[in-house]
């Protein structure tokens, strides 16, 4: 609750005073008003001060007078304002010169001004000006606090706040994805937006002087904005932004902070709404994963209470996070644990911001996902949205990856445990050959489903008169014997493919396919031969 330097101004009793420099820092706030005959104490002023002075010993002490504008400007004063007729019959140029540069507004005072009645018109209005904003305030409080007693909602909040800033407002959440718009168009132009087509706004927002407001200048995405954090103690929910500004009034800038003190109880209603709901889905998912439930009708009853569409598809995933490594003594709860809760929860609400309707759970250490589809969509949308989980799950564990295992499309919420039974596998498999940060989806596994129901005694014998003499040559010689044989079945035997991805040379893989060949004895021209050493190779990560 300040004043700044240009309203200031206009009081009648500034009416014969000059600024005589630092033009460009008229907007400057005024919250206090200090005055020091001597120039001596400085490192007394308090931000935002506007200092008076006679400038006593400053004419006679030039390398002070040098270094004084650029002190008062660290110190983010309002201004100077200087009376001249008495130790200092002129403003020297040097003063001028400083004031300009640091955009640090400096005032000739008339000799007849009296400083007593300088500061008692200034913080006469100031005081003024606090008594405006605070029944300001509660008026903002009051109207805005309706908005959630009367369960409104975002969009009633934005709308309300344009109002009050006579601009127009987007909502972000804390992905940068927009919850609520003021304006229709604004929907249109922002509302379809994935987070990545935004800035990361908080690495080139810049502080706001006397507010806990931030502006942003824009750039070929978004126009100029005043953006303020949606706040609970140290967590951020989301942003709240104003188009078109990066400057607002004392009376907005009240208006939008109390903005985002309803936009954050809103948020937090709907976390807990969202959570209770994902807490039912789960226990349902649990049920039914276990059998749990009597009949089919009460099958269906339950399914349409957590609001489960009956008519459509769903395939079951499992997602689990890859083993990783902690140095935390002596954690009160394993860092397991609490990053096991943290993926269910980032898997929720990654879900529920794309709107789709899933139900998940955590079950063995890992979560269990069912994901609806329309029957018409394929195993794309599938496809899809583990892709996306895959990725954005790595961002929100912070760099830790995870896998994916996930089962074929079903109708039936019968069919389901054995549903769990394919993702479950999916995942084993993807683990077995890809070891971490993989996806795998059980219709495409080909022969890895046909050696999962495999007698394991039959396997093994498959695997030693197969893959065997590879692995122990390899391991006797740090070959890499197996893995050639691997790129080169599953590039279908073409030289040319397989030795690009190899990174060698075709002369060197020809050598190589013939060790192969030499050692277990077989002709990799020969395609049962080829196929039963695939399938050895296949055996030796199951058994």
């Amino acid at each position: 609750m300040s004043l700044t330097i240009q309203e200031a101004l206009q009081l009648e009793v500034f009416q014969d005073t000059q600024v005589v420099a630092g033009h460009s820092g008229l907007g400057r706030r005024i919250t206090w008003v200090n005055i020091l005959e001597v120039l001596d104490e400085i490192d007394l002023l308090q931000e935002g001060d506007l200092l008076v002075t006679t400038a006593f010993g400053l004419a006679e002490n030039v390398e002070w007078a040098q270094s004084l504008m650029a002190q008062l400007a660290k110190r983010k004063l309002a201004g100077l304002a200087i009376q001249t007729g008495y130790y200092m019959q002129e403003i020297p140029e040097s003063l001028i010169q400083q004031a300009n540069e640091h955009g640090l507004p400096l005032l000739l005072l008339p000799k007849n001004l009296a400083f007593t009645d300088l500061t008692k018109a200034v913080l006469r209005r100031i005081v003024s000006r606090q008594l405006e904003l605070l029944e300001y305030s509660e008026r903002m409080h009051h109207e805005l606090t309706q908005i959630v007693l009367e369960n409104q909602g975002l969009d009633k909040l934005a709308l309300v706040l344009a109002g009050l800033v006579d601009r127009m407002i987007l909502i972000f959440n804390r992905e940068f994805q927009v919850e609520a718009v003021s304006d229709p168009l604004l929907a249109q132009e922002y509302g379809n937006r994935s987070p990545e087509t935004f800035p990361d706004l908080r690495k080139h927002l810049i502080p706001i002087p006397f507010s806990t407001l931030f502006q942003f200048s824009g750039n070929e995405v978004l126009p100029p904005l005043v953006v303020c954090p949606i706040l609970t103690g140290r967590k951020t929910y989301g942003y709240i932004a104003v188009l078109g500004t990066t400057d607002l009034k004392e009376q907005e800038m009240i208006a939008l902070s109390h903005g985002a003190t309803v936009c954050a109880l809103i948020m937090l209603k709907d976390i807990a709404v969202s959570e209770a709901e994902a807490r039912i889905r789960g226990d349902f998912l649990d049920d039914l994963l276990n059998g749990s439930l009597p009949s089919e009708e009460a099958l269906i009853r339950r399914a349409e209470a957590v609001g489960y569409d009956v008519n459509k598809g769903y395939a079951l995933a499992v997602i689990d996070i890859d083993p990783f490594r902690t140095d935390i003594p002596e954690p009160t709860e394993t860092d397991s644990q609490h990053v096991k809760r943290k993926l269910l929860a980032a898997v929720n609400r990654l879900l529920s911001s794309r709107g789709y309707r899933h139900m998940a759970k955590m079950k063995r250490d890992a979560v269990v996902l069912l994901l609806q589809s329309e029957p018409s969509n394929g195993t794309d949308f599938y496809q899809r949205m583990t892709q996306f989980l895959h990725t954005e799950l790595r961002k929100a564990l912070q760099g830790l990856t995870v896998s994916i295992g996930v089962s074929r499309p079903y109708r039936n919420l019968q069919d389901i445990q054995k549903s769990y039974e394919e993702a479950n596998k999916a995942l084993r498999i993807a683990r077995l050959v890809w070891q971490q940060n993989a996806i795998a989806f059980y219709a495409d596994l080909g022969i890895y489903r046909f050696l999962l129901s495999a007698d394991p005694n039959e396997l093994r014998i498959l695997y030693e008169e197969t893959a065997l003499p590879l692995v122990e040559q390899d391991e006797k010689h740090k070959g890499e014997l197996v893995r050639t044989a691997e790129v080169y079945l599953r590039s279908h035997g073409n030289i040319k493919e397989a030795a690009a991805e190899l990174f060698i040379h075709r002369h060197t893989l020809r050598y190589r396919l013939q060790r192969i060949e030499a050692i277990l004895g077989l002709d990799l021209d020969e395609a049962d031969e080829r196929l039963r050493l695939q399938l050895g190779l296949v055996a030796r990560y199951l058994l």
